[in-house]
């Protein structure tokens, strides 16, 4: 007996955020490919990114789709649609974090709502 053909990570993920996230599937094409990349290589900065990417095209052609999903709006609540699913049954502990970054002249204040999990808090709100 031979053992199953194990699929792909991008699959697995595609497969599994599909149900829970109403995106076009291009839009979820490239965020499973992001989410993916930032993971392994630890950042979040597009230019890092744009060699590690699972997309096709060349590291500029990537850069540039990369730039556009990020620029482009995602359904109010997406986090919440997403994570809560996952989550095992039972008692959950909140987390409640401010921050406050100074971009320019301009001040920008976060109070995010997360749910803690594993030693991580995964943002809802």
């Amino acid at each position: 007996m031979t053992a199953p053909q194990s699929r792909h990570p991008h699959d697995r993920l595609f497969a599994t955020l599909r149900p829970l996230i109403k995106l076009d599937a291009r839009h979820l094409v490239v965020l499973v490919a992001l989410v993916l990349a930032v993971i392994d290589r630890r950042t979040s900065v597009l230019n890092s990114l744009k060699t590690h990417v699972h997309l096709p095209g060349t590291p500029e052609v990537r850069k540039q789709r990369l730039k556009r999903f990020v620029r482009c709006h995602l359904p109010d609540h997406l986090l919440i649609h997403l994570v809560i699913p996952l989550l095992p049954q039972g008692d959950i502990e909140l987390t409640l974090d401010r921050t406050n970054w100074k971009f320019g002249l301009v001040d920008i204040n976060f109070l995010i709502l997360g749910v803690y999990w594993n030693g991580v808090s995964l943002p809802l709100l």
